[in-house]
């Protein structure tokens, strides 16, 4: 009888895709034993306005992951499932299909950031996540993660809490775009992936004054 997976789901607007989502991702591959992880981008994230059309989102995701390590580039993929899907982007939603496409017994953990994890209460139908997955929480530079328990991972396919180590980056989405919308290429050209900086500058993204 083979184990059941271990799959981590790692929820964004990808608005554009950076070298902190990968490191995440590549940190919870790692220490929480996953066997792959699920870069879902969301459709239509109904706590945020301004952001890229979703198939831009979706597409500069595929290109970050193309460029990504090997050691995660092997155990990843997109997820479209919220683009598919019509109304606002739910993560309790996205669990629960994903709760039925894997079955009962799998292990789904939701990848979330220190800051997320605080502004949880907020999140549409949160009561709901518990059931669905567990919550792993990334110590992320200068936001570490709330008092948890020790980092031994959770029992059972759903219900737990635990927080796992990532490298120290110090970005945001939004500095970046900030930066892209200025015409400073050169100073993100470390942070996002050179495929995903040509898409931008093919569609031109980021152009914008709202960005500036």
């Amino acid at each position: 009888m083979s184990a059941a997976p271990r799959i981590g789901v790692f929820g964004g607007t990808f608005d554009p895709p950076h070298v902190a989502h990968i490191a995440l991702a590549t940190a919870a591959l790692e220490r929480l034993a996953l066997d792959r992880v699920l870069f879902v981008v969301s459709g239509s994230p109904w706590q945020k306005s301004g952001v890229s059309p979703a198939p831009q989102r979706l597409r500069m995701m595929e290109l970050a992951l193309a460029q990504a390590p090997a050691a995660l580039r092997g155990h990843a993929e997109v997820e479209r499932c919220e683009l598919d899907r019509a109304g606002p982007s739910y993560t309790a939603d996205t669990l629960a299909l994903l709760r039925r496409r894997y079955g009962p017994d799998a292990v789904l953990m939701l990848l979330i950031g220190s800051d997320q994890f605080r502004n949880l209460p907020s999140w549409h139908r949160y009561d709901e996540l518990p059931a669905l997955a567990h919550i792993a929480v990334a110590d992320r530079a200068g936001m570490p993660a709330p008092n948890l328990p020790p980092r031994a991972l959770p029992e059972g396919p759903a219900g737990g809490t635990v927080s796992f180590e990532m490298p120290s980056i110090d970005l945001s989405a939004t500095g970046l775009r900030a930066a892209l919308a200025a015409g400073d290429r050169p100073s993100v050209a470390a942070m996002i992936a050179p495929a995903v900086l040509d898409y931008i500058d093919e569609h031109q993204l980021y152009r914008s004054q709202e960005f500036r």
